[in-house]
């Protein structure tokens, strides 16, 4: 059994001990697929809200 260190954050799962791997050894945490599918919807987003504040759009 892996001995973990726990400094008592909460509990340890896979995911949150995969991007600490991850950050440690320098590689990506996120692909550029996975930061262009968070772009659009935010990009949507920001364009919404500009709509809204220029009165082009309402609600």
């Amino acid at each position: 059994m892996a001995h973990r260190v726990n400094h008592g954050a909460g509990p340890v799962d896979a995911e949150s001990q995969l991007h600490t791997a991850r950050r440690e050894q320098g590689r990506r945490l996120f692909s550029a697929r996975d930061l262009v599918v968070l772009a659009v919807p935010v990009a949507g987003a920001v364009l919404g809200i500009l709509a809204l504040a220029l009165g082009r759009r309402s609600l």
